[in-house]
Order: C-alpha cells, then structure tokens, then sequence
C-alpha cells in the first residue's frame, strides 16, 4: 500500500469513526438521557408512592379515632337532657327517692327561663326530703345509674330530736340541658 492509500484509508477510518461516534452521540445519548431522567422521576415517584401509603396508613388510625370519638361524643351528648325531658328527669329523680323509701316535701325545679332560654347549661334541681341516713345515701349513689349526666351541687343533711332516726336532706342537684 502506498502511502497515498493508507493515508485515505485512515482517514476513511477516522470518517467511519466520526461517523458512527456522531451518530452515537446525536441518536443514542437523547436516549440516555431521558431514560437517566425517566429514572430519576420513577425514583421520585417511588418516595412518594412510600409516603403516600404512610399518610394512607395514618389516615385510617385518624378515622378510626375520629369514630372511636363520634361514638363517645354521641354517647355523652345521650345523657343531656333537653328543655322538654326537665319535669320527666325530676319525676325520675323523685321516683328513685321513693323507691327508697324516701318521703318529698319539697321539689324546686329550675327558672322557666333557664329551661327555655336554647342554651347548653346546668340546670339546678332542689329536693327536700326526709329519710333514714342510709336510705338518703342509697338513693344518692343510685342517681349514678340514671342515664341522664346530673350532679350533686351541694347537700345538707340535719338531724333533730322530732326526727330521728330520720334526718332532713337538702340536696340540689345540677342537671344538664344540651340547648
């Protein structure tokens, strides 16, 4: 081969090089490229799939509390009275103090007006009542079962010699009224 000859043919080497080097580069490193980028998004994506099934996972533990307490909330709103149940809960009230052989003389029931009024309160009940000490005291822990919330506001209980053994119980309760 002639010098001529081998000089064309390196270079005709070198043009199939460039060539093919080129080609490589315009067509093929695109390619790269976008799948180097399409990777990328999948592992982005991956991340977040990950922490969108945390949030998910957190999510129902969220409801099932929020049920949990729907049903507790629900369960307390039950034991408020409303402005018609008042006289139904005093007479409930005074019928658990004669199931135990409790005698009434007197019932206070709340102001008109704090039963009308639409408003969410306490709503304050005065009994006398003679009684054995230890019935009074029965039937104040028997109130416990009622299924109205009520309270014992404040309690005096007196003795005197024309009494006994019964004793005089002056006892407000707290009823609660939801609107």
């Amino acid at each position: 081969m002639k010098a001529h000859e081998r000089r064309t043919t390196i270079m005709l080497i070198l043009l199939i090089v460039v060539i093919i080097g080129g080609a490589f580069y315009f067509f093929f490193m695109p390619k790269i490229r976008s799948i180097n980028t399409l990777q990328a998004e999948v592992a982005t994506l991956s991340r977040r799939l990950s922490e969108v099934r945390r949030y998910r996972d957190e999510l129902n533990s969220l409801r099932d509390e929020v049920n949990r307490l729907s049903a507790q909330l629900t369960l307390t709103e039950s034991r408020f009275i409303t402005g018609e149940q008042v006289l139904t809960v005093i007479n409930e009230i005074a019928d658990t103090a004669r199931s135990y052989q409790l005698r009434l003389v007197n019932i206070e029931p709340p102001d008109i007006n704090l039963i009308s009024d639409g408003k969410s309160g306490s709503l304050p009940v005065h009994f006398r009542l003679y009684g054995r000490f230890i019935q009074i005291g029965k039937f104040i822990e028997q109130l416990e079962n009622l299924q109205y919330a009520i309270t014992i506001r404040e309690i005096k209980i007196s003795s005197s010699p024309d009494l006994y053994p019964q004793v005089l119980a002056e006892i407000t309760f707290d009823l609660y009224k939801l609107r």
